[in-house]
């Protein structure tokens, strides 16, 4: 089993090097539109204009602001996540709303004044860091949120669940690799239901949410306004721990190249996956970190399906 999800990830790697973006190309507007008549934003919570099965659900409270946030999703987004802080130090989650609220960079998210507290999720937490997410389903998509194993390949513990979901603010600890929880959807269209998942948290080499190859699925984090201290990058330090590797310091020495590629999970953990070569030939090492104990595990595959472990020295 290992093998070959290996195999199939690796396929996966080397076919995304080389693919594009997997968000739908925009039409460009025609030099000569013609007579466009104007919208108007919905304020009473109606919907006009969708149809009948992309309408919020009959007899729900009516939340004016997010109303309007979500008629105005592409038809294509199933649903919209973003990244909208960390818990640490002194900075709760009031602080974090309060930004949502009145930074100008996050000013598209002032709809999150309407989320209730049993809109408030909780994950797996700890009394250091605990990111915070914003989950905005499209109307008519039910969700489901839990604790997600590898193992099992499901969810095994459901934190949230709600046919018609309004969007919802969940919380997990930070400064953690492995994958901790799930988020599934169904949406109900007029042409069949849209279905979809995601693991949360953030892929440790790019530190961006892991929207990546989930069609329907959009990261609208703005993470230009984020500093190091809430969205922590942590490639140089893969990079620098697996330089200290025998066979990778003296390559590297000889001009042999280093590269960053994807995060893979195998056997449970999810690692870092860096390409060294020389140009012609070429070796993966994947790195996993615990961030607060130091403990690293690497591992290396020549032919793309075995892997064995990577002492140093």
């Amino acid at each position: 089993m290992r093998k070959l999800f290996a195999v199939l990830f690796i396929a996966l790697l080397l076919t995304a090097c080389g693919g594009g973006t997997h968000e739908p190309v925009q039409p460009q507007p025609s030099s000569d539109p013609g007579t466009v008549a104007p919208v108007t934003p919905p304020s009473s919570g109606e919907t006009p204009g969708k149809p009948e099965t992309d309408q919020p659900p009959v007899g729900s409270n009516v939340k004016t602001e997010t109303t309007d946030y979500r008629y105005f999703m592409d038809g294509y987004e199933d649903m919209e996540v973003a990244f909208l802080g960390c818990m640490y130090n002194d900075i709760t989650l009031d602080d974090i709303i309060d930004r949502a609220l009145n930074d100008p960079d996050f000013s598209r998210f002032s709809f999150v004044r309407e989320i209730t507290d049993a809109e408030i999720v909780y994950g797996l937490c700890n009394g250091i860091a605990n990111n915070v997410y914003l989950i905005v389903p499209a109307f008519d998509t039910d969700i489901k949120l839990g604790l997600y194993s590898w193992y099992a390949n499901e969810i095994v513990e459901v934190y949230y669940s709600a046919e018609n979901s309004d969007p919802i603010l969940f919380i997990e600890m930070a400064d953690e690799m492995n994958v901790l929880s799930r988020v599934e959807y169904k949406r109900h269209l007029s042409g069949g239901d849209s279905e979809g998942w995601m693991n949360l948290g953030l892929n440790t080499l790019s530190s961006k949410l892991r929207t990546d190859y989930h069609m329907g699925i959009v990261d609208v984090t703005p993470y230009e306004a984020f500093t190091s201290a809430e969205l922590p990058f942590y490639q140089q330090s893969f990079f620098d721990t697996l330089s200290m590797i025998a066979e990778i310091q003296s390559g590297l020495s000889k001009g042999m190249n280093l590269s960053p590629m994807e995060e893979m999970i195998y056997d449970g953990d999810v690692y870092a996956v860096f390409d060294f070569s020389d140009g012609s030939n070429h070796t993966l090492y994947g790195i996993n970190l615990d961030f607060y104990t130091g403990e690293r595990k690497i591992i290396k595959t020549t032919d793309y399906e075995n892997w064995s472990t990577v002492g140093f020295g």
